[in-house]
């Protein structure tokens, strides 16, 4: 009679060990990062403020003499809308300022 054929250990019926390192979670942003991206945020809404005062004082200027030709009181019109378009450029200021210092 012959003798049992040995076994080969990479075939044996034993369940494979457990991975013992688990996979680690995805790491979060660094300081750095995070950091970089809420400047370029506050650049990009700070830098509009320049805008805003622009147009809207435009816009009340042009809408207060378009008024003056049709009623024919010039200058009144135009300088009353034009600063009620930099008043609305201050309101729009604070409230941007306000949104700011609640941002972390």
């Amino acid at each position: 009679m012959l003798p049992p054929p040995e076994e080969d250990p990479s075939t044996s019926a034993t369940p494979a060990a457990p991975d013992p390192a688990p996979l680690a979670p995805a790491a979060a942003p660094d300081d750095d990062a995070r950091e970089r991206r809420w400047t370029m945020r506050q650049i990009g809404t700070f830098g509009t403020i320049g805008i805003e005062f622009g147009v809207a004082t435009a816009i009340g200027l042009l809408f207060g003499r378009w008024l003056d030709g049709h009623f024919d009181t010039r200058p009144w019109l135009m300088i009353i809308f034009a600063l009620f378009g930099i008043c609305a450029a201050f309101i729009d200021l604070f409230r941007l300022l306000g949104r700011a210092q609640k941002e972390p």
